[in-house]
């Protein structure tokens, strides 16, 4: 195995052995520092596999359909907390391991019978590359937009939704979790959505529709009404998919 292979098990192996029991300590302090190193590990990890993708396979479109999986399986990961939520509220504690059980059994037949044609490079990628090239400049721009808007969903939501619309524990469960899989679902089917949509098309209507409910936002506080916060919201978890999933891809394509 080459660098990259052996960086990417490393940080696997901190991951699951990192002791969880400190997490749950008295101190606020330990448990943001324990939450922020495995931010970190995860983080090394995600770039890791795209950069091995970006190795190991030379069609683009290909690319795409690989890094839209990953993105999906990493939002899939935000589905479990709310999740946990809406099952403890709705059923009992139980249940929570059946449905643990049936993920699991999704995700085996998703890494079985999933068509992954990732096949050994034709050509060899360079190391040495250029940041310059406006390609790269446009979709890392585009790309820290998104990241932008997703760390602002994420931080405010719980404030704006329980706080200022009196939403309560139940609903705020069970809005994030559709949310969030309109997020999985929207990064599962991109590779579809791709057949009949350009690229370039597709990250457009994205930014658009995304400055429009910032628009819509910014409107909707004088009459505070909860449906268009929640539809905005909707919205917004289906285009930044969208925009982070299409801006990784070719801003790693175009590193040449």
């Amino acid at each position: 195995m080459g660098v990259y292979h052996w960086f990417f098990v490393i940080l696997n192996i901190f991951l699951v052995l990192r002791p969880y029991s400190k997490i749950p300590s008295s101190s606020l302090y330990e448990f943001v520092a324990a939450r922020s190193r495995q931010g970190v590990g995860g983080g090394a990890c995600y770039i890791a596999a795209l950069s091995t993708v970006r190795r190991m396979c030379d069609d683009e479109g290909v690319r795409v359909a690989t890094y839209a999986r990953l993105h999906g399986v990493s939002c899939s990961v935000s589905v479990i907390d709310p999740s946990f939520g809406a099952i403890l509220i709705v059923f009992d504690w139980e249940a929570i391991f059946l449905v643990m059980a049936l993920f699991s059994i999704i995700m085996c037949c998703f890494a079985l019978f999933m068509n992954i044609k990732i096949s050994p490079p034709k050509s060899v990628v360079s190391d040495r590359v250029s940041y310059l090239q406006s390609d790269f400049l446009t979709m890392a721009v585009a790309s820290s937009i998104s990241l932008g808007v997703i760390f602002v969903y994420v931080s405010v939501s719980l404030v704006i939704l329980m706080l200022r619309y009196n939403l309560s524990v139940r609903e705020y469960a069970l809005w994030m979790e559709l949310f969030a899989i309109l997020s999985v679902v929207t990064s599962f089917c991109l590779p579809t959505i791709r057949k009949y949509f350009n690229d370039r098309g597709l990250l457009l209507i994205s930014l658009v529709t995304l400055s429009v409910c910032g628009v819509a936002l910014s409107v909707n506080e004088f009459n505070k009404n909860v449906e268009i916060f929640l539809v905005v919201l909707g919205v917004i978890g289906v285009c930044n998919a969208t925009v982070f999933t299409l801006t990784l891809g070719k801003t790693l394509t175009n590193l040449h």
